[in-house]
């Protein structure tokens, strides 16, 4: 994923090499195969687990939620690992009024360590229950914001935005201009703005066109924003109606440099008509947060599963028994926390469109590596 990135745009292929995108896998595999259901899981679970030393999952379970594809990756990861710990996985609606009544009801029926709080807004909306409540400890795989880098009771699997700003230098060296486009409604998107607007690289060169509801996704307003641009400029994306936005080049809007998702969904390649496929065939890129060094079981299933969910069982498991998780390995790259509990060490990988192949292609990565330090690298 990117910075913080929901990939809905795979395909897969199945054993009789037809082409399925992730849900449809998921609703074939898990629904129909597996037949696991989340009420009768529940269930099943809470019946087992009477002691108070326990997990469960505060989900959005909606079919566009950031936690969709987290769901998935816990049923596919547990159906193919049956020593994985497993725990109820509980709907919240998406509000930070909801989820603060579940934190208190399961607390008071022994549940000390959390998975959820996907977005941004939601973790900051919870953290001061965690703060007053230092025997619990919180998971979130991928609430990034910058201004949630504070001392807190929850490990965020995610590197804080300012790890961002060396890929940020290098990807914009040639620009005169840097766009930001992002959805106003989220915490993230809008301390990503305040991160970019004092970033060294960028800060002088930025413009930025807040989404404000659907009608910001207009022909008019984004061509006057982007006048003037030159082929050497770049588009930072940080949206979550992304059809919404690539079908602007299908009604005029046009944009000769690059553009990067680095927040939010990423463009649906699978959807591309003229003249998007087109415009954006070599110059959309997405930005995910993979990692050179990965487990064979993650390599092998790295398609079904979504962000770090492989890392953050087995901590839940290392939680549950009193063991270190400074003594775990790591599935997907190098799992240390900073002093914030924040992943220590990033990894940006940049995927590129490629029309012809209706695909991406690795096109380059830039790391940091704890014992050798940091790294650019461009694939062949």
């Amino acid at each position: 994923m990117p910075i913080v990135n929901i990939m809905k745009n795979k395909k897969l292929n199945n054993n009789n090499n037809k082409k399925l995108s992730k849900k449809q896998f998921y609703e074939k595999s898990l629904k129909n195969q597996v037949k696991f259901n989340i009420q009768s899981f529940n269930k099943k679970i809470i019946d087992v687990d009477k002691n108070k030393n326990k997990a469960i999952a505060l989900f959005e379970i909606s079919e566009f939620s950031f936690d969709s594809d987290m769901i998935n990756s816990l049923f596919f990861i547990w159906y193919q690992d049956n020593t994985m710990p497993k725990f109820p996985i509980i709907e919240t609606d998406g509000t930070i009024e909801n989820n603060l009544e579940l934190l208190n009801k399961y607390y008071d029926e022994g549940y000390r360590y959390f998975l959820g709080f996907s977005r941004s807004t939601i973790l900051a909306g919870v953290l001061p229950w965690f703060l007053d409540h230092p025997d619990v400890i919180g998971i979130s795989l991928s609430s990034g914001a910058l201004s949630l880098a504070v001392p807190k009771n929850v490990y965020r699997l995610i590197t804080s935005l300012t790890s961002f700003s060396k890929s940020l230098s290098i990807i914009s060296k040639n620009s005169t201009n840097v766009y930001y486009i992002y959805d106003n409604n989220e915490l993230i998107t809008r301390d990503t703005l305040k991160f970019l607007e004092n970033d060294p690289a960028v800060k002088d060169k930025l413009k930025s066109y807040p989404i404000i509801n659907e009608s910001s996704y207009n022909v008019p307003d984004l061509s006057n924003f982007l006048a003037g641009s030159t082929p050497d400029d770049i588009i930072l994306l940080a949206i979550y109606e992304p059809d919404l936005y690539s079908n602007l080049y299908n009604e005029g809007l046009f944009f000769g440099g690059n553009q990067y998702t680095i927040i939010g969904i990423n463009l649906d390649i699978y959807n591309f008509v003229e003249p998007c496929a087109s415009i954006l065939d070599k110059k959309y890129f997405e930005v995910n947060n993979i990692f050179t060094n990965t487990s064979l079981f993650y390599r092998e299933n790295s398609l079904y599963t979504s962000f770090d969910t492989l890392n953050a069982l087995k901590m839940i498991e290392y939680f549950i028994i009193n063991k270190n998780i400074d003594n775990l390995a790591s599935y997907d790259g190098t799992l240390e926390f900073n002093e914030f509990k924040d992943l220590k060490y990033s990894s940006y990988l940049f995927n590129q469109y490629i029309k012809e192949l209706i695909s991406f292609r690795n096109y380059s990565i830039i790391f940091e590596d704890p014992l050798l330090g940091n790294f650019e690298s461009f694939f062949v």
